[in-house]
């Protein structure tokens, strides 16, 4: 457990450089996975020895960056679905890229907010705090027991037809589980079932979140023309079809998974 939160650490120095000039998309992708992993191991060992103030409050550094991070991948994405959408009519191509300049404006935003984050947090300082705090850590934990909350949460979840912040909360319970698994035993047939279910619950939330995000768009007081509102309709209404068809595919392959993930929940301990 102590290397795997090292390792973790080792990532987000690394590529905060790269995160702040943003010169390297796949660092930000890389620089985000590792603030999860590292979060989602540390905040079980958080349950059982409790930190003093000052690592806790690194630790709700961590979460800030996290979700400020969150928000610009978003928009990346949506960015993303936006531009593989081919409008057949200078109409509609027009709309496009009035909504594409929009969300480059967002995009910037959310950036510049990231950037002032980055910048006063002394992520240096506060790596080497993290670091000697985990290795004077004295515990053992059963992280089996953690596997199989988690999975309890996603089988309760999947029993109540789940709506989106369900399925998004799915999401995040087997990531969490996934995370573990990586941590504590080689098991690539578990570990790459957990990814492919979730590349459908990740496509799925980034549509759902799209849909958000072109929803507050026209709150803003831009000026609007109808080519515009043409392109969001249609978007909108293009990325609820795909949802559809993506939480069927989720409810086909979940079954499996938890019952895969059941018969792996063996007892050790980090």
């Amino acid at each position: 457990m102590k290397e795997y939160l090292g390792n973790q650490l080792d990532t987000i120095l690394n590529l905060v450089e790269n995160v702040i000039n943003y010169d390297k998309q796949e660092a930000l992708h890389d620089f985000r996975v590792a603030l999860r992993r590292f979060l989602t191991v540390f905040n079980i060992i958080v349950k059982v020895q409790e930190p003093p103030v000052s690592i806790q409050q690194s630790v709700n550094l961590f979460k800030n960056i996290r979700s400020s991070s969150n928000k610009l991948r978003d928009l990346e994405v949506l960015k993303e679905n936006i531009l593989n959408h081919n409008f057949d009519t200078e109409f509609g191509e027009k709309g496009k890229s009035n909504l594409l300049i929009i969300i480059d404006r967002k995009i910037h935003k959310e950036h510049e907010e990231l950037l002032e984050i980055l910048l006063n947090a002394n992520l240096e300082e506060t790596v080497k705090n993290f670091r000697e705090y985990i290795s004077n850590l004295q515990i053992q934990i059963d992280l089996s027991s953690y596997i199989k909350k988690f999975s309890k949460r996603i089988k309760k979840a999947f029993s109540e037809d789940p709506n989106d912040d369900t399925i998004h909360m799915i999401r995040v319970n087997f990531k969490k589980i996934r995370y573990i698994i990586e941590m504590t035993k080689n098991d690539d047939d578990i570990i790459n079932s957990i990814k492919n279910l979730q590349d459908l619950l990740g496509r799925y939330n980034d549509l759902r979140i799209g849909i958000s995000i072109l929803n507050t768009i026209p709150e803003e007081k831009i000026v609007m023309n109808k080519s515009y509102l043409y392109v969001v309709g249609y978007l909108e209404a293009s990325f609820l079809y795909k949802k559809l068809e993506l939480r069927r595919k989720v409810f086909e392959n979940s079954n499996k998974l938890i019952k895969l993930i059941k018969n792996y929940n063996r007892p050790f301990t980090h």
